[in-house]
C-alpha cells in the first residue's frame, strides 16, 4: 500500500490484453489499501502518469496497526469501502462496460477477452 505525498497516477483495466488508462487521481491519496484492508486481489492496473512522491506500508504493519486500534478499524473500513466503490470501481466498471460494448460493434474484432470483477 502507498501513500501518495506529491504526483498523480492512473487507473484502468484489461481488455484483450492491452491496458486502457481511464481515472488519473492526484496528490493525497492511497494505492492498494482496499486490496490491503479487505484481503481482495487487485482488480484494476495502476501506473504513474508523473513523478510520485510515496510512502510505503506493508501489509502485516498495516494489519497490526488495525488491531491495536479496533475502533480506527471500524471508522476506516467504511471509509476505504464507499471511496473504492464510488470514486474506483463504479466508474472504471462503466467505463470498461462501455468500452466492451463499443468494442463488440467492430467487425474486425471475433472474440473479447476480459476478466470480469
Amino acid at each position: 500500500m502507498y501513500f501518495v505525498l506529491k504526483g498523480s497516477f492512473d487507473i484502468g483495466y484489461n481488455i484483450n490484453n492491452r491496458k486502457f488508462y481511464r481515472l488519473r487521481f492526484d496528490n493525497r491519496n492511497v494505492i492498494g489499501i482496499f486490496n490491503v484492508h479487505f484481503n481482495h486481489r487487485v482488480a484494476y492496473e495502476c501506473r504513474a502518469s508523473t513523478k510520485m512522491n510515496c510512502f510505503g506500508v506493508r501489509k502485516v504493519n498495516w494489519i497490526y496497526l488495525m488491531r491495536l486500534f479496533p475502533n480506527f478499524q471500524q471508522s476506516m473500513k467504511i471509509i476505504i469501502f464507499d471511496t473504492y466503490e464510488h470514486q474506483i470501481r463504479m466508474p472504471l466498471q462503466r467505463k470498461k462496460n462501455d468500452h466492451i460494448k463499443k468494442m463488440t460493434k467492430r467487425h474486425d474484432y471475433s472474440q473479447i477477452l476480459v476478466l470480469q470483477n
